[in-house]
C-alpha cells in the first residue's frame, strides 16, 4: 500500500499530496561503488582522519575554499563555468579560483596539499583526497577507492574496504603489490 505526505491549509483542506518513497537502496553497488552520506552545500568533510600537523589553519581555510566551491565529480578539482564543468590541470587555475597568487604562495600551497597527501594529480589533474573533503557525489567511485585507498581504511568500515579492494582488484584498477602495502596496514 502506498503512503503519501498530505499537506493541509489552516481550513483543514489537502493541498498536496506527494507520494512517500519507501524504496530500499542498497549502500554497496558492485557498478557504481558505495554511497555516502549527503551534505546541502557542496561537499561533506569527515572528523575520522584529522587534517595533517603541518597544515595552518590559512591552509585548511584554503581547503574549504576549494572543496565547498569547486568540486566536481570523483573528488575533481575544478568549477563550473556557462553550464559547463571545466577541470583544473594547473596550480594557477586553482590558485585563481581560491584568489592567491599563482607565483610562489600558490605553488608552494599546492606542493605542501600534494605532500601531505590532501590533494592528489594524476593524469594531469587534481584530485581532492575522500578523507578531507568529498564531494556531493552518490557514491564512493571505485576510481576514487582505487586512487586514495591507504586514506580511506580509516572512513570505511573494514568488510566494506575489503569488498571494495576486491572489486577494484577484478577491475585491474590496483595491483597484487597494492593489495600486500594495504594488507600491511590492516594488521
Amino acid at each position: 500500500m502506498q503512503e503519501f505526505r498530505v499537506s493541509v491549509n489552516d481550513k483543514g483542506e489537502i493541498v498536496d499530496k506527494k507520494p512517500i518513497s519507501t524504496k530500499f537502496t542498497d549502500s554497496f553497488d558492485s557498478e557504481a561503488g558505495y554511497r555516502l552520506a549527503r551534505s546541502t552545500w557542496g561537499s561533506t568533510q569527515y572528523a575520522c582522519k584529522p587534517f595533517p600537523e603541518e597544515l595552518s589553519y590559512a591552509d585548511i581555510g584554503k581547503l574549504t575554499l576549494i572543496a565547498r566551491n569547486h568540486l566536481l565529480s570523483d573528488n575533481l578539482l575544478g568549477q563550473k563555468k556557462s553550464k559547463r564543468n571545466y577541470a583544473f590541470t594547473t596550480v594557477a587555475e586553482i590558485c585563481k579560483a581560491i584568489g592567491i597568487s599563482s607565483k610562489t604562495q600558490g605553488h608552494t600551497f599546492i606542493k605542501k596539499m600534494v605532500d601531505c597527501g590532501v590533494i592528489k594529480k594524476v593524469d594531469g589533474y587534481f584530485y581532492m583526497n575522500p578523507c578531507y573533503f568529498i564531494n556531493n557525489c552518490e557514491r564512493l567511485s571505485f576510481k576514487m577507492f582505487a586512487m586514495f585507498y591507504m586514506d580511506l581504511r580509516v572512513l570505511l568500515p573494514a568488510a566494506l574496504y575489503r569488498q571494495m579492494f576486491s572489486v577494484c582488484m577484478s577491475k585491474k584498477l590496483l595491483t597484487h603489490d597494492d593489495y600486500e602495502k594495504a594488507k600491511a596496514l590492516m594488521r
